[in-house]
């Protein structure tokens, strides 16, 4: 948009009346642009861009949600507009900017392995939806079913070789953004090529460039914004507008006082599912006997994920404690924030060859899967007793660490919340502090920093809490045996009062050590090794 440019009407709505559709329904506007000065602050212009919206959807008598929109020229002024928007009930969207590539998928690499399995044969339309319905549903397998629609509106009643198929496929997934199904929240760089009925852009940030941007740059996306309203354009201030002015007979200012509903407005932070914000090669790195990998295979779109913090990193545990993948470096826990949900928002396929060919020679498999969360923070005040202390042990586990701004349950309260009930969930933990551990020193501090001890009894290892010495239950019980553990370790417990049992399992033979005796009855020996399992 050049300075000083005229702007003129679109030849093909000359004959309308100026105002368009709305100047004779909307007293109020008059199909004007309606600049609406509201008191700073992301929520108040969230409440009253929302709100305006449906007034305008009570007058105009073809209104769609799946046709409006709410821009801005940062994601994180949309946050507001979400949680205000979903209060009143309106099905809303994030045009998320980094969503990964329709193709790597795990919806579309299953629909592309089916229709593999049929090459030579010509398919039609009806062909293709059979196979996709081979698949559980979820939001990218409907995302799927609207591209093989597109493909029916091509094919009709035809075929196509297989080849065809995946080729059209590969091309339009690079391309798709998926179907609107109700209001859309997105940046002004996302929104370039796209039209809507209704469109409010959000104040802030219009007054300066960002980094590696040239000085007219906002100028420039704010005229794609405003220019993506085909009917009425909603533009919000706080003051004077970095550059839409009020005088003019096309723009109506308004000032606008929000009605905050009762309680107030809940702060809301929104990680959408982003192939920077994990670290993508993690999976790839992991040994053949890693749980990582069953856990991903099991995992489905929508399951519930938590958030446990350990050795700087932030990894992502599934419903039953295990791992199915980490934070990548660069990703940063909202300060002061709480975990209120998260859940997997999509699992990809990611390859060896697509990392950084320096830290290739790290990876044990030239191709796995990788989780993509979803994830909503809100502050300690605002997320119910239940998400803050949740009642399984699991999820009383994973919340041990208390890194510098980030508000997790104090590590004296796990041992008291772990009982002999909880042993499936616990397991799940002490296999994935096994897998993860290099040597009984690693293995001992994980335990002590969930405020549980490990220690030795007869000729095993038992678990006990850390505050009070109450013992829990045997290692054995967790499903880790105290022979599997010497061979994994290669070296037996720090001060076993049993070293025999170690050299045992060694194979090694200690001098003067009685011959371990096979056991004719059960024994009551409060140990957890067994001499005759190989």
């Amino acid at each position: 948009m050049k300075v000083d440019h005229e702007i003129r009407i679109n030849a093909d709505r000359s004959r309308d009346p100026e105002g368009g559709v709305l100047a004779k329904v909307d007293g109020v506007g008059q199909g004007r642009v309606q600049l609406l000065n509201v008191p700073s602050g992301d929520v108040p212009q969230a409440i009253a861009a929302v709100d305006e919206m449906v007034r305008l959807s009570k007058l105009d008598p073809e209104w769609s949600w799946a046709r409006a929109a709410v821009i801005s020229r940062d994601w994180k002024r949309l946050g507001a507009v979400r949680t205000y928007a979903e209060k009143q009930g309106i099905m809303v969207e994030m045009a998320n900017q980094d969503l990964p590539n329709i193709w790597r998928l795990r919806e579309t690499q299953a629909l592309v392995a089916s229709l593999r399995r049929r090459q030579g044969e010509l398919l039609g339309v009806a062909d293709i939806i059979d196979l996709l319905n081979e698949q559980s549903g979820n939001k990218w397998v409907d995302l799927l079913a609207e591209g093989i629609a597109e493909l029916a509106r091509e094919l009709k009643t035809k075929t196509m070789p297989v080849p065809d198929i995946v080729e059209w496929l590969a091309e339009w997934s690079r391309e798709t953004r998926g179907e609107q199904r109700g209001l859309l929240l997105l940046t002004a760089h996302r929104a370039k090529g796209l039209e809507f009925d209704h469109v409010a852009i959000l104040d802030g940030g219009w007054d300066r460039a960002s980094k590696n941007e040239d000085r007219d740059a906002p100028r420039r996306l704010f005229y794609v914004a405003m220019t993506r309203a085909q009917k009425g354009l909603i533009v919000m201030a706080s003051g004077e507008h970095a550059f839409l002015k009020p005088g003019t007979p096309c723009v109506v200012e308004r000032q606008v006082e929000p009605h905050f509903p009762a309680g107030g407005l809940p702060s809301r932070v929104y990680n959408l599912p982003n192939l920077k914000h994990s670290d993508l090669s993690y999976a790839g790195r992991q040994g053949g006997r890693h749980e990582v990998h069953r856990a991903i295979q099991e995992c489905r779109v929508g399951d519930p994920l938590h958030l446990d913090h350990r050795a700087s990193n932030w990894e992502l545990l599934d419903r039953h404690g295990r791992l199915v993948g980490r934070m990548s470096k660069s990703w940063e826990h909202p300060p002061g924030q709480i975990l209120l949900s998260g859940a997997v928002g999509a699992v990809v396929q990611w390859r060896k060859s697509d990392g950084d060919e320096k830290y290739a020679h790290y990876a044990r498999r030239d191709a796995w899967e990788t989780v993509l969360p979803e994830l909503v923070f809100a502050p300690p005040g605002q997320v119910p007793s239940v998400a803050t202390v949740p009642d399984t042990a699991v999820e009383s586990v994973v919340s041990r660490a208390n890194p510098a701004g980030c508000t997790e349950i104090r590590g004296g309260q796990l041992a008291k919340a772990v009982t002999l009930d909880d042993a499936d969930a616990l397991a799940a933990l002490a296999q994935r502090i096994y897998n993860e551990s290099r040597s009984w020193g690693e293995f001992i501090d994980s335990f002590k920093e969930r405020g549980l001890e490990v220690a030795p009894k007869g000729g095993g290892l038992v678990l006990k809490d850390g505050t009070d010495g109450r013992e829990l239950c045997k290692m054995s019980v967790l499903g880790l045996s105290y022979k599997e553990m010497v061979q994994g370790f290669e070296e037996g417990f720090p001060g076993h009062p049993s070293p025999s049992m170690a050299d045992y399992a060694l194979g090694k033979k200690r001098a003067g050590a009685p011959k371990p005796q096979r056991r004719s009855k059960p024994s009551t020996e409060e140990d957890d090794f067994d001499i005759i399992d190989e």
